[in-house]
């Protein structure tokens, strides 16, 4: 593939990843601040806003090539239904697997300390550290237990106030 190609197809997977990442945000959870929550929700923002500044920068040097860069669609096929943290979660992370991918392709395709490449290692650097905290937090909430119930609530389990004894 040759470096414009790679590019092209490097800037579609981030115009992808930025629809994407606005559909993993809605579903980050954000219940009061300071909070683990809040905190991730944050984090989703700030890494959207990274896939903004990659997007931006991919444009800029398909045009130095002297090529026009490829342009976002209005809207994206999600690959399964996003109604909840834990999809929202498995999303990003083939989010952060396109664009590994797709930053490989630049590599490949650029010559050793070109701008193209510099900007792909880090753009890689970057996707790799991202999948992994998803499948991270992906885990994590798989293990996580089911929360208990209010007291009162149907199925909820009340603490006994009968005394044990113990044969001492």
């Amino acid at each position: 593939m040759s470096l414009v190609g790679a590019l092209q197809q490097a800037l579609a997977t981030e115009h992808e990843a930025v629809y994407g990442y606005g559909v993993v945000g809605a579903h980050s959870p954000v219940i009061a601040p300071l909070t683990r929550s809040a905190t991730q929700h944050k984090q989703v923002g700030d890494r959207l806003i990274e896939h903004k500044v990659l997007r931006d920068a991919l444009e800029e040097l398909i045009r130095r090539l002297g090529a026009t860069p490829v342009a976002a669609q209005v809207a994206y096929q999600l690959p399964f239904p996003v109604h909840a943290r834990r999809a929202a979660a498995r999303l990003a992370r083939q989010l952060e697997e396109a664009c590994e991918q797709a930053a490989w392709a630049v590599i490949s395709a650029s010559r050793a300390e070109s701008p193209a490449r510099r900007l792909m290692v880090r753009a890689l650097a970057a996707a790799a550290t991202w999948d992994t905290l998803w499948a991270i937090d992906g885990l994590a909430l798989a293990s996580d237990p089911a929360v208990p119930s209010l007291p009162g609530q149907p199925g909820a389990s009340q603490p006994s106030t009968t005394p044990t004894s113990s044969s001492s």
